[in-house]
């Protein structure tokens, strides 16, 4: 019979989140199982065997929907070719940052030849730091594109924003950690959650659960409950309707 391994140890084992684990389900990515006799998930060999292809391809900086791609293909075609473009992305940003690492050298230069005593020389320091975009757009660089225009390229690579959806959301039950330290949150709270998963309705794009980080450290995690569940069933972390 294969060994199937509980939630609760896999994180331990591979320095991952149960909550990522729920999100690689929810993606497609990872299945796992469950017993009658037990609430918890459980994985067995053929899912972790996945689960460690996922992580290597994560620490590779390969996007989920990339891996989605990965796992659906038949041959080894599709991850040489987004391995083969993922080459050509980092030697496009390593091109980038030498001319970044450039002119931050020139600028250093200026800086050693300046005096921090005389106004004069700090103000001069100032300026050229304010300035420093309109030098580089000055700058050739072999009759291509000026630096500036690369830098921003790369600039926009590595700091592409989030695509952010605006959806509206019929009101629904649900229990919460309310605002909380972040240890508590996905502490004793995750713990609870997790024993009581038969309460949890799947909601917007099959997800029961929102959580996010509040600027004084804390953090709030709100889970979807079917209709049928009461404030005594998910009492001490009841939430109103929202």
């Amino acid at each position: 019979m294969t060994e199937l391994i509980k939630i609760r140890d896999v994180p331990a084992k591979y320095d991952i989140s149960t909550r990522a684990l729920r999100y690689y389900e929810d993606m497609g990515l990872l299945q796992s199982t469950r017993s009658a006799d037990y609430a918890y998930r459980l994985y067995d060999g053929h899912a972790i065997k996945r689960l460690e292809q996922i992580l290597i391809l994560r620490k590779l900086n390969i996007s989920i929907k990339d891996i989605q791609l990965i796992f659906q293909a038949s041959g080894s075609e599709v991850i040489l070719d987004i391995l083969e473009r993922k080459v050509k992305d980092i030697d496009g940003e390593v091109s980038l940052l030498r001319d970044l690492k450039d002119i931050i050298l020139e600028f250093i230069e200026q800086i050693k030849r300046a005096d921090f005593s005389k106004d004069t020389d700090v103000k001069k320091l100032y300026d050229k730091a304010a300035k420093v975009e309109n030098h580089i757009v000055n700058i050739s660089c072999d009759g291509n594109t000026s630096k500036a225009d690369r830098l921003l390229d790369v600039a926009d690579k590595l700091k592409k924003s989030p695509e952010i959806r605006i959806i509206q959301i019929n009101p629904f039950k649900a229990f919460s950690s309310g605002a909380d330290r972040i240890e508590n949150v996905l502490g004793p709270f995750q713990q609870w959650q997790e024993a009581h998963n038969h309460l949890i309705k799947q909601m917007i794009y099959g997800a029961p659960d929102f959580l996010w980080f509040e600027e004084d450290m804390k953090a709030v995690w709100i889970w979807a409950v079917e209709e049928w569940v009461t404030w005594e069933d998910t009492a001490p972390f009841t939430e109103r309707s929202v």
